[in-house]
């Protein structure tokens, strides 16, 4: 696989404005998770088949890859869940499931830190609705991050679900005058048997009953959708 690093280009105060028009399931989770540190680029493929949306877009044969070369260390994709304070758990299905040809010859995460950003100005506003953080950005402007911490997941694709510890919850979701986001960092990996690329294939923000917060929001986007 050829590796081309992506550089995001961010519009300052541009989000899609997702109460003023219909908007496509695919515009709702560019504003959701928008963005990763890198992304892989695979020649005569679609520029974003590897894009971070990927890894919430419901669809468990698709995969965001991380974009740098070597298995991408210290690689991270981000969610703005500012909507989504139900969220009780994460749940992530790693590497690339789609067969267990791809999963086993991709690398697979194996721990992941969850960083959790406050991303407000001193004002108490957002910065920049819609606007894309890294967390090297994070830190340069001085936005907090609240917690972290590190899960380790098996070797197997499948859902693994992560509870969110009672104490960054009450400290992050319970908190409104937070502004959220999710950081997810590749801390460590399983070796693929042929390519160095590190795949999630999905993430899921699960409530209290264990229902998907991002399904429950798919069907209000688009309702024709069972």
């Amino acid at each position: 696989m050829v590796k081309i690093r992506h550089v995001a280009l961010a519009l300052l105060g541009f989000i899609v404005p997702l109460f003023a028009h219909k908007v496509s399931w695919a515009d709702h989770l560019y504003v959701l998770v928008g963005d990763a540190s890198s992304y892989l680029i695979e020649r005569a493929k679609p520029k974003d088949t590897y894009a971070p949306m990927r890894a919430i877009d419901g669809n468990m044969n698709t995969a965001w890859a991380e974009g740098v070369e070597g298995p991408g260390i210290g690689e991270q994709i981000q969610f703005d869940i500012g909507v989504y304070k139900a969220t009780k758990a994460i749940s992530i299905l790693p590497g690339f499931a789609a067969s267990g040809a791809l999963f086993k010859a991709n690398n697979r995460p194996k721990q992941i830190r969850m960083v959790f950003y406050d991303v407000r100005r001193a004002s108490g506003s957002r910065p920049y609705p819609g606007v894309k953080f890294s967390s090297e950005r994070m830190q340069r402007e001085g936005f907090k991050a609240v917690m972290s911490f590190v899960v380790t997941l098996k070797d197997e694709p499948k859902f693994q679900t992560f509870d969110i510890p009672p104490d960054v919850h009450a400290r992050f979701f319970a908190d409104n005058r937070l502004f959220p986001v999710l950081m997810l960092v590749i801390e460590s990996v399983y070796p693929g048997s042929k390519h160095d690329d590190t795949c999630i294939s999905e993430i899921r923000l699960l409530d209290s009953d264990g229902d998907d917060l991002l399904e429950l929001e798919r069907r209000n986007v688009e309702p024709e959708k069972k």
